[in-house]
């Protein structure tokens, strides 16, 4: 492939800015019109030298900002550590009219904590470290596979002391009704 004008390297830039090819050739070309715009980026997207200059402005912004491999999946771990945190359930004393902390039957106090938060930032800290990648066939694990996009977990493989372990788990974690 030949190389690039330096116009084509001010389109690969301002990809990295919009994340739309169309878009970036229409703001360095502005007399384009929108068909001329998605074929010279079709043309471009399909240059390897195009894909460099793309990746090296990826990877220039990525020094700019300050975003590393690491701070991601610290940041990834930081989201995970926060949704897990333990937060009582408050309900309102019919009595006394002040919010106060739900017991259950046993005069336990009652705690929730984002599960799907939690469960969604491991989830990404898992992709952004390639952990779903099964190396041998190269497909991707899919974890979300059932019809409500949930992760889908084998319960059957759990003891019957583990099973009752995790619902009364569930039932302390999950939120009381006001």
């Amino acid at each position: 492939m030949k190389d690039l004008k330096p116009t084509d390297i001010e389109v690969a830039n301002k990809y990295v800015e919009t994340g739309n090819g169309v878009k970036s050739v229409l703001e360095i070309y502005p007399d384009k019109t929108y068909d001329a715009a998605n074929k010279y980026y079709e043309r471009l997207s399909g240059n390897v030298v195009f894909q460099q200059a793309i990746e090296k402005a990826k990877k220039a912004a990525m020094e700019k900002l300050e975003i590393t491999t690491y701070s991601i999946a610290k940041d990834f771990k930081e989201i995970k550590e926060r949704c897990m945190q333990q937060v009582p359930v408050m309900v309102v004393n019919k009595e006394t009219k002040v919010f106060e902390q739900a017991v259950d039957e046993e005069g336990e106090g009652v705690w929730t904590f984002d599960a799907n938060a939690a469960l969604k930032a491991l989830e990404n800290l898992g992709k952004h470290l390639d952990f779903y990648h099964n190396s041998k066939s190269g497909t991707q694990v899919n974890i979300q596979n059932n019809i409500n996009n949930q992760p889908n977990y084998d319960l059957t493989l759990l003891s019957q002391s583990e099973r009752k372990d995790l619902k009364a788990l569930l039932l302390k974690a999950t939120p009381i009704a006001i």
